[in-house]
């Protein structure tokens, strides 16, 4: 007898957890004493306190499509792995152009 696969959409929460840390990061820097003196680059320069976060939440979403996408094992161990590597590489190419 063939087995019919079925796609079953189960929420999990956490997923979402590199997405919390924008909206606590961009809290944190609208009310700041840094960003009244100096503007959005407080948030958004090379030396933000939270810039780090902001980019480890956008490759975390990035990498966990292209994980999904080629349907890889160990999704969790394998998206970090990509996200430190493209954290590193835009770190690393971001570093000339300062």
């Amino acid at each position: 007898m063939k087995r019919r696969w079925e796609i079953r959409l189960v929420p999990r929460p956490w997923r979402l957890l590199p997405f919390a840390f924008v909206p606590v990061a961009v809290l944190y820097g609208l009310f700041s004493d840094r960003f009244h003196a100096e503007g959005w680059d407080a948030l958004f320069g090379s030396d933000a306190p939270f810039t780090l976060l902001f980019t480890v939440a956008a490759f975390s979403a990035v990498t966990m499509e292209i994980v999904k996408t080629l349907a890889l094992r160990r999704l969790y161990l394998v998206n970090a792995a990509l996200s430190l590597l493209l954290l590193a590489v835009v770190r690393w190419l971001w570093s000339f152009s300062s």
